[in-house]
């Protein structure tokens, strides 16, 4: 091999190598992700007494904990994340499930190659309901749910516009406890 073939050989890899360094520090773009890291540890429960135009007292229950989530940023650039969107699987009857999920404005940005921790919280709310049918849907020994965050965001590669999700079981157990508390100690009666 002559001295002229080694050099182009060593001038293409040097090539190879200043692009690859290119791409990973500066065409990259944004990436990412929503991480859910735990589940509630602790739940609150919150009522109210309501009086629809029927002339009756209605009790309003809800049950409500905090899931840990962050936002990662991988890639080199900032980048946001949007639309986020929620899925509770089993819903308990009678109740219905939400997770409220807090951005700064309709976007989170996220700087390159740093982190933010989002406020989510997953809530089981139920009009006109009576405290037997919460101790019935919350029970300790059913299944424990699956909490689902639809989002979208700039991902990988080149820091398109992509979706993604983040799922997390999360335990019945301490749920099902803030209930019987609850339960033990049952809001009392409007006055009339």
């Amino acid at each position: 091999m002559s001295q002229a073939q080694i050099a182009l050989i060593i001038s293409g890899l040097s090539l190879l190598v200043a692009l690859t360094a290119l791409y990973r520090a500066e065409l990259r773009g944004p990436n990412l992700k929503l991480v859910i890291l735990q589940s509630p540890t602790s739940w609150q429960p919150h009522w109210q007494w309501k009086s629809p135009t029927q002339g009756r007292w209605e009790l309003y229950v809800s049950f409500s904990g905090w899931l840990a989530v962050v936002v990662e940023n991988s890639g080199p650039r900032s980048g946001v994340i949007f639309d986020p969107r929620y899925r509770v699987e089993p819903v308990p009857e009678p109740f219905k499930a939400e997770v409220l999920i807090s951005l700064e404005g309709l976007t989170q940005t996220v700087a390159g190659k740093a982190s933010e921790s989002i406020s989510c919280q997953i809530m089981f709310s139920r009009e006109n309901v009576t405290i037997a049918e919460a101790l019935r849907a919350f029970v300790p020994d059913g299944p424990d749910f699956q909490a689902t965050i639809i989002y979208k965001a700039n991902r990988a590669p080149f820091g398109r516009i992509r979706s993604g999700n983040a799922s997390q079981t999360v335990s019945r157990k301490p749920l099902s406890d803030c209930v019987k508390e609850w339960a033990r100690n049952p809001p009392p009666p409007p006055l009339t």
